[in-house]
């Protein structure tokens, strides 16, 4: 049904992203608007100012076993620049010459699976977005990693 205002405004990363669906409410009942974001991002929902919408939130868990079993990853993690990047620092003699410890700040929080992280054999299945290609890529380019909290 028609209505106005009900903005879905998201923040994470320093980024602020408002979602309108205000204007093309009168589209087809069948025609849905939606948005999908980590449990990480906040969020809020303005006040619809005219008419009704309904909102509805679901939460999605993933399945560790499932994911695990994944023969292939769905990302080729070597085509990434960030792959070819770090590859080519690891491979120069000059980079950290006397050793060292190479760290990335994770850009999501992990507060549901805080105490998995030490344990899991395959971080990638608890990792979310940017912080699973950090993991993934070092892994594939052997290097030792850990996840630990700040």
């Amino acid at each position: 049904s028609f209505f106005r205002g009900g903005q879905l405004i998201t923040k994470h990363g320093g980024k602020k992203i408002s979602f309108d669906w205000s204007a093309t409410s009168d589209y087809p009942f069948y025609k849905l608007k939606w948005a999908a974001f980590y449990s990480d991002v906040e969020h809020e929902i303005l006040p619809v100012t005219e008419g009704h919408r309904v909102t509805m939130t679901f939460n999605l868990y993933s399945v560790e076993l499932a994911l695990a079993t994944l023969k292939d990853p769905i990302v080729d993690y070597t085509s990434l620049p960030f792959y070819h990047e770090l590859q080519s620092a690891i491979r120069n003699p000059a980079f950290m010459k006397e050793g060292g410890i190479l760290a990335f700040p994770c850009q999501h929080y992990y507060i549901e699976v805080k105490e998995k992280l030490n344990h899991a054999e395959n971080l990638s299945v608890l990792l979310k977005g940017s912080d699973n290609v950090v993991y993934s890529v070092a892994k594939l380019l052997s290097l030792n990693v850990s996840v630990k909290p700040v």
